[in-house]
């Protein structure tokens, strides 16, 4: 269910009561479809803290990151982004996913990269003697996770979200893959519903919305001024009698 490392031995965790007796064997499987989520969505925060680079700060840095199986979330220092911002670094990322570029590692001395500018890396930190250093199209940094074999192995990105998660610190939510697939499809039904109720085509529905309002605003306005006359002829005849 789950691996850790405590200082130079590997903890496996099971889920369940019974535990395997010392000295027997025992056979491992990987959950493919869950780790290959969880690579889509790792190497993705790689490309997610370039395209922020690119397009926001060269001061903006990583703050930290949580990969699911079904979503990734990417904390960093910064101002809040703007709408275009958002826009820009997902069709930043995308495009480095349609490069297909070849994703691969290699494990060095720490001591050869620590002061190489083209490498990521946080010295807030602890790395061992040895480090492996991800290269992954654009981005080059120094990473331990687990990541995919190319980057059109991602697919597609969408970010579902950017907010504050505190004083000068911001998240970005993004989904890839087959997760990123439903989450377009899943919105294009709920537009689709929505043009419909309107009367209108999915391509329209922003300016049927806009006409709706107006014409409530016209309905209430009128409403306002019936219910104005209706009250001056209810005094009229009150005072009359």
């Amino acid at each position: 269910a789950n691996t850790q490392k405590s200082g130079n031995v590997w903890l496996h965790f099971i889920e369940g009561g019974e535990s395997p007796s010392v000295g027997s064997s025992v056979n491992l499987r990987v959950d493919a479809a869950r780790r290959h989520a969880i690579e889509r969505h790792h190497t993705v925060t790689h490309l997610l803290h370039w395209a922020l680079h690119e397009v926001a700060s060269k001061e903006a840095s990583q703050k930290g990151s949580n990969v699911t199986p079904e979503k990734l979330t990417f904390d960093f220092n910064s101002a809040a982004l703007t709408s275009q911002q958002v826009v820009d670094i997902e069709r930043l990322v995308n495009e480095r996913i349609l490069e297909n570029a070849h994703v691969g590692w290699v494990e060095v001395p720490h001591a050869e990269v620590k002061n190489r500018k083209d490498v990521l890396q946080f010295f807030g930190d602890k790395y061992g003697d040895i480090v492996r250093v991800l290269e992954a199209g654009v981005s080059v940094e120094l990473c331990g996770g687990t990541h995919v074999g190319a980057l059109g192995d991602i697919g597609m990105v969408k970010v579902v979200a950017e907010s504050s998660i505190g004083s000068n610190l911001r998240r970005i939510e993004a989904v890839t893959g087959t997760n990123a697939v439903e989450y377009v499809l899943s919105h294009h039904r709920t537009i689709s519903a929505a043009a419909s109720l309107l009367g209108s085509q999915p391509s329209e529905l922003v300016a049927a919305i806009q006409r709706k309002i107006e014409e409530n605003k016209s309905l209430g306005d009128e409403l306002k001024a019936l219910r104005s006359a209706q009250a001056t002829s209810r005094a009229s005849e009150m005072v009359a009698s």
